[in-house]
């Protein structure tokens, strides 16, 4: 008796000569002509050659989801009024940016530094509370917390020693949010945003972002 084992399938012959089954159908597999035994081992390795052939070709590698942690986050925003006219982009390969979830509230910073979280450089900081997803998000008073009911947000803009923040009369005020899988999108912009301990204001226009949302 010789077997052959192919990818867990047994094959077993036997000496003997061999003869089909008797096949269910309505013809007589007696008149089927007879298998020498010398032509079983070519039968057997055509069979096998066949059957891993069709199964590689059968195998389909399922696509690959790309990590989050590959992602090229991206920001840009201008900047208008009290001395600025200028434009900023930035990305995670030379800068920081991070979208921070804590619960219901998000913390994103656009830095232009990566070192001490950002904080060596000029940065935007941007709070979003009660975050329920894609909206739009309504400014509110940054000083005050807990946040007060409905979608809303805060911004503010971080120039050492200057810091600029909105007031929650400042208008128009306004971020969308897209939440696309792990990776959040965003569009601001906001008016009247006001030197903290000061009066002059500025203005943040375009304002856009796009980075995965880190769960803390």
């Amino acid at each position: 008796m010789t077997r052959v084992e192919v990818d867990n399938y047994m094959l077993t012959i036997t000496g003997e000569i061999l003869r089909p089954r008797k096949s269910p159908h309505n013809f007589n597999t007696e008149l089927l002509p007879q298998i020498p035994m010398k032509n079983v081992h070519i039968y057997i390795l055509a069979s096998i050659i066949l059957f891993i052939g069709c199964k590689d070709e059968e195998t389909v590698t399922p696509p690959q989801r790309i990590p989050t942690e590959t992602f090229l986050s991206t920001a840009s925003f201008r900047l208008v009024g009290d001395g600025y006219n200028n434009s900023y982009e930035y990305d995670s390969d030379q800068n920081l940016i991070f979208c921070h979830r804590y619960d219901d509230e998000l913390w994103i910073r656009l830095a232009s530094e990566k070192t001490n979280n950002g904080e060596n450089g000029p940065h935007i900081d941007i709070d979003v509370c009660n975050f329920t997803g894609s909206g739009t998000y309504k400014p509110m008073d940054p000083l005050i917390r807990p946040c007060g009911l409905g979608q809303v947000w805060d911004i503010w803009w971080h120039d050492d020693p200057k810091i600029y923040v909105n007031q929650a009369s400042s208008a128009p005020c306004e971020l969308i949010i897209k939440i696309e899988g792990s990776i959040i999108k965003g569009t601001f912009s906001c008016k009247d945003v006001i030197l903290f301990e000061g009066s002059p204001t500025i203005d943040i226009e375009e304002g856009h972002f796009e980075c995965p949302i880190e769960i803390k």
